[in-house]
C-alpha cells in the first residue's frame, strides 16, 4: 500500500500500476486521517462500480454500502490541492484538501458487480459529441472547444467525462451551429440555464429518443448528470432518475 504522498511527481509509479482507468477513483477529502480516507474510498468505490458497469444507478444503490471499500483497494495516494501555497505555522495536513486517488482490484470490483446483478462494460465506448446551449444571468451561448467565456463549463464537462470513463468531443465556436457528422460518435444535445426559482442550474439533455435532466444543482453536478445519462444509454442501462 502506498503511504501518504503529496507531490505530483510521485504519481508516475502509481499510474503504471493503475493501467485500467475504469478501476481508478479520485475523491476530494479533508486531511489524511483514517476516517476521511475510509469515507473517500467509499465514495470512490461507487464511482468505480458505476464507471466499470456503465450503470449510474449504482451511485445511489444502498447495497453498495455492504462492501468494504478499503479491502478492495490495491493502492492509493494523496495529492495536495494546496501544494503551491505555504502552510501556516499551526496548519499541518489535518485540514488541508487533498485528492485521494485510489486504484481498486479488478477481480474484487467485478465480483461486487456480479453480486449486484451487473457485469463489467468493457466494450469500446463511443465518443460523446456534445452540444449544449448555456444561459446564464446575462446571455446565451454555445459550449465549445475554444470559447473564451465558457472555460469553467468546459473543464467541468471534461472532468465529468473522465470521472465516468467516457470521452467527448466539443465543436469549435466556428462550427457551433454547423451540421457535423462525427463517425462513431454518440450525439448528446441540451440546454443548461441558471434558475433563481430552482436555486441553481437546470440541465435538460437528449440523445436520440432518450431525454433526461436535473435541476437546482451546480453546473458541475449538471454535467455529471449529462455524462451519467449518456453512459447509461450507451451501456444499455436505465437513465438516471429525474431530479
Amino acid at each position: 500500500m502506498i503511504r501518504w504522498l503529496g507531490v505530483v511527481l510521485l504519481l508516475l509509479p502509481f499510474a503504471a500500476a493503475a493501467q485500467d482507468s475504469l478501476l481508478e477513483s479520485r475523491t476530494i477529502v479533508t486531511g489524511t486521517r483514517v476516517e476521511t480516507r475510509v469515507e473517500g474510498l467509499a465514495l470512490g468505490l461507487r464511482d468505480v462500480l458505476a464507471k466499470r458497469s456503465g450503470d449510474p444507478a449504482l451511485l445511489d444503490d444502498p447495497r453498495v454500502d455492504t462492501f468494504s471499500a478499503p479491502e478492495m483497494v490495491e493502492d492509493y495516494l494523496y495529492l495536495d490541492r494546496m501544494s503551491d501555497l505555504p502552510r501556516h505555522d499551526e496548519q499541518g495536513s489535518r485540514d488541508r484538501p487533498f485528492v485521494l486517488v485510489a486504484h481498486f482490484s479488478g477481480e474484487k470490483v467485478d465480483a461486487a458487480l456480479t453480486d449486484l446483478g451487473e457485469k463489467p462494460w468493457l466494450d469500446e465506448r463511443p465518443k460523446l459529441l456534445v452540444r449544449v446551449a448555456i444561459t446564464d444571468l446575462t446571455s446565451t451561448y454555445p459550449l465549445t472547444s475554444d470559447g473564451d467565456n465558457d472555460e469553467r463549463h468546459r473543464q467541468a464537462l471534461f472532468a465529468a467525462a473522465e470521472r465516468y470513463g467516457m470521452h467527448l468531443v466539443l465543436m469549435p465556436l466556428a462550427l457551433a451551429n454547423a451540421v457535423v457528422k462525427y463517425p462513431g460518435a454518440m450525439p448528446v444535445s441540451g440546454a443548461l440555464r441558471w434558475s433563481d426559482a430552482d436555486y441553481g442550474w437546470v440541465g435538460a439533455w437528449r440523445s436520440g429518443d432518450h431525454a433526461w435532466g436535473i435541476k437546482g444543482v451546480s453546473f458541475d453536478e449538471a454535467y455529471r448528470n449529462l455524462v451519467q445519462g449518456a453512459m447509461a444509454i450507451a451501456s444499455g442501462h436505465d437513465l438516471p432518475r429525474a431530479q
